[in-house]
């Protein structure tokens, strides 16, 4: 909802986590921009979201070099 809604990218955590915490109307009034203790979570939701995909694209790596695997993968 938040990518129709808001036109966030799928793929930006940090403005989806905005968006989550305070709601379609108050990201789009950017009612977060006063609050420097949800910015910084917002960017600890973002660093983590990326060692994840970092994570994830190391275990594909690893996953796809087995032959009978690559038929599993996407889970």
């Amino acid at each position: 909802m938040s990518h129709l809604k808001c036109g966030i990218s799928k793929h930006d955590a940090y403005s989806l986590y905005l968006a989550y915490h305070e709601g379609h109307g108050g990201f789009a009034r950017k009612t977060y921009s006063n609050k420097g203790w949800l910015i910084a979570v917002a960017q600890k939701v973002n660093s983590r979201a990326n060692t994840y995909k970092s994570q994830l694209a190391s275990c594909e790596k690893e996953f796809k070099k087995r032959p009978c695997c690559c038929l599993f993968w996407p889970f």
